[in-house]
């Protein structure tokens, strides 16, 4: 596995994108963007290794195809008679853009989205076992009018 990881194309691409001097431009809305002709050169050197990389990792079991859109892994589900496409897209997003404050708020998001279906699960539980109870008590005033 090492001498795997040794060959991937995209670790030397990203390693690429850390050294070499880029165009910055700014666009009228005041947001910083490399020069759009390098960007897509860049995308394309980019969607390439990563093609490529995962072709070799993956590529023996899966079909992985580059389509318009990004890289495409097919995988091919006999019982249902269907084939299933997973979409990796390209994007090279702005300079100021920030993934780590992005990353936070995407968990935060999840966790704030959990936590309501958590609530939502504990209040079903709830009327459920309020119903229950209900049930109960409805069933023990039936049974006592029979013994009386």
């Amino acid at each position: 596995m090492e001498e795997v990881k040794q060959s991937l194309a995209f670790k030397d691409f990203l390693h690429k994108l850390e050294n070499e001097p880029l165009e910055i431009k700014e666009k009228a809305n005041g947001t910083a963007t490399i020069q759009q002709t390098t960007r897509n050169q860049l995308r394309e050197e980019g969607v390439a290794a990563l093609l490529g990389d995962l072709t070799t990792l993956y590529g023996d079991e899966f079909d992985i195809v580059e389509t318009a859109d990004g890289i495409c892994f097919v995988a091919e589900n006999e019982d249902s008679d269907i084939t299933i496409t997973w979409e990796l897209k390209s994007t090279i997003k702005s300079i100021d853009y920030d993934p780590f404050l992005e990353a936070d708020r995407y968990d935060q998001m999840r966790a704030e989205k959990n936590a309501k279906k958590e609530a939502r699960e504990k209040e079903k539980a709830n009327k459920e076992e309020l119903v229950r109870i209900k049930r109960a008590q409805k069933l023990a005033e039936i049974e006592a009018k029979k013994n009386n």
